[in-house]
């Protein structure tokens, strides 16, 4: 096991390339070994997530064959000592040590498209912006549509990886408004490389079942492929109508993950940030695709 200094020393793997942040990463390895198809190769790192009004998360992630994956747990935890939340290639959270195991896991879907959907825009969808400002704040012309966004979210969506003027890395924030009023919201996340990631796409409960998310999801992935060659989002593995709809939209299941929070004590910002780390699976609605 070797340390693991950029995305570029694992550069064939899609997930790091896209999904690795080089500036949250505080310690990482990759291993390989040759395997019956040629080469396998797995990395591991640890990140520290920071939001904007201070939350922070240690998260350890793995990604590769889940039995080398396994073999780099329990060294790398003793080396980079206790996490809040681990997410690993599934079949390797077996293997998690006693310091990294999780309280309770979900599975989950890593999807990837570079193909943009078919048929036209909705004339209803709408650009709000990154809404990046700290929570509560007064932002001339956005602090009205992300009050909006956040109703939407508390009731359809309460556990959601996204919220304004929390999530670093949203490039805009699209809605779907009807009679005045915000009915769905999503966020496309800007990733280091800069690729587009899809989160929080919800639809207010009152107004599920009417094809409003897929309107969205299309939405937000035309415009995160105006932005890069590719896009991606987390879906969980019980969600069938979210799946459908991605499916449908050129998405493909390029990794499964199981995750979950462990059982590290947390003080004030652990305990903040854990509330938004995906404890809720609320998330996991037919009317909230995406993570």
């Amino acid at each position: 096991m070797v340390g693991l200094t950029a995305p570029r020393d694992v550069a064939p793997e899609p997930f790091v390339r896209h999904q690795l942040d080089p500036g949250t990463v505080r310690r990482a390895w990759v291993t390989e070994r040759e395997g019956v198809h040629g080469v396998e190769r797995a990395a591991l790192w640890v990140a520290e997530v920071v939001w904007h009004d201070g939350g922070r998360m240690r998260v350890g992630h793995g990604v590769g064959p889940a039995g080398l994956l396994a073999t780099m747990l329990a060294p790398a935890a003793e080396a980079a000592g206790p996490v809040d939340r681990v997410s690993v290639s599934d079949g390797a959270e077996t293997s998690l040590p006693p310091g990294w195991a999780q309280v309770s896991t979900n599975r989950w879907h890593w999807m990837l498209t570079d193909t943009v959907p078919s048929g036209p825009v909705d004339p209803r969808l709408v650009d709000l912006g990154p809404l990046d400002g700290p929570a509560g704040a007064a932002q001339e012309g956005t602090d009205g549509a992300a009050a909006e966004v956040r109703g939407v979210l508390d009731a359809g969506n309460p556990g959601s990886f996204a919220r304004p003027g929390t999530t670093p890395g949203v490039a805009r924030w699209l809605g779907l408004r009807e009679d005045g009023e915000l009915r769905a919201v999503g966020a496309l996340v800007r990733q280091a490389d800069g690729s587009g990631h899809l989160r929080a796409v919800t639809v207010h409960p009152d107004h599920a079942g009417r094809g409003l998310g897929r309107a969205l999801s299309v939405g937000l992935t035309r415009a995160g492929l105006a932005m890069a060659p590719v896009v991606s989002l987390g879906v969980y593995l019980d969600n069938a109508p979210a799946l459908r709809i991605y499916r449908d939209l050129g998405y493909a299941t390029r990794h499964t993950f199981a995750s979950g929070l462990t059982s590290r004590p947390r003080g004030r910002t652990g305990q903040r940030a854990g509330q938004r780390a995906g404890t809720d699976r609320s998330s996991t609605s037919a009317d909230s695709p995406s993570r």
